[in-house]
């Protein structure tokens, strides 16, 4: 869902730095061989169109008859199934994605409230100002996991403050679900009306992408509070 970023960040209501919780990198859960899939790719069952990821790139019939699903406002947005069951058992979710805006929270709130989950930590790193409106959402995400027995405390924060071109951030986005990195070639979730590509299974051990993501948070905080931005 490529959207014009926000126009700016309050700097009254950015994020402190972050604190990650280093033992989650270390989970093994998701982490083998990567591998490339085409996600949100439409199969017909039963007379209606269901998500499936695919390990090649479909037809051109499939793909077209994907985005006209997208194009109808009544029916269900599709998506990559093997995110939303990662998604399940995870503590700490990272998203790293400039067009990730509250369309795309709203969809995780729907991967996330009908389970039983183990979150204890969303950090979210993208260039739509929507900080109040996403407020809500999280506590519809927090109260599914009270209900389910779990913390009462969920750290949920969104830092409105990458920019399209702005350097040294990279266009790519990114999720990292404990310690397994997730490469997105659109929206992360593979919420994306183009037929486009994910990659899962690496380590982020090896990757460093959640050292990356606390430090580009903490870069991105200190510059917004600087005078005149």
């Amino acid at each position: 869902m490529n959207r014009a970023p926000g126009s700016g960040v309050n700097t009254e209501t950015v994020s402190p730095g972050l604190e990650l919780d280093g033992h989650v990198s270390t989970i093994k859960r998701g982490v083998g061989t990567p591998l490339l899939r085409f996600p949100s790719c439409s199969e017909r069952g039963g007379g209606n169109i269901v998500p499936k990821d695919t390990e090649y790139v479909p037809e051109i019939s499939s793909i077209a008859e994907r985005y006209k699903h997208w194009k109808s406002s009544d029916l269900p947005i599709l998506y990559s199934e093997k995110f939303r069951t990662a998604l399940k058992g995870i503590q700490q979710l990272l998203i790293f994605d400039i067009y990730f805006d509250e369309a795309e929270l709203k969809f995780l709130r729907d991967m996330l409230v009908p389970f039983p989950h183990n979150l204890s930590r969303v950090f979210i790193l993208t260039g739509h100002d929507f900080e109040n409106t996403a407020r809500p959402i999280f506590d519809e995400i927090r109260k599914a996991r009270i209900d389910s027995r779990g913390p009462r405390n969920i750290d949920f924060r969104i830092l409105c403050a990458l920019r399209s071109g702005h350097k040294p951030y990279p266009h790519d986005r990114f999720a990292v679900l404990d310690g397994a990195v997730w490469h997105f070639g659109a929206t992360v979730g593979g919420i994306h009306s183009n037929l486009n590509a994910f990659s899962y299974g690496w380590a982020d051990e090896k990757v460093r992408f959640s050292a990356f993501f606390k430090k580009a948070w903490d870069h991105l905080t200190d510059e917004a509070r600087k005078p005149d931005k």
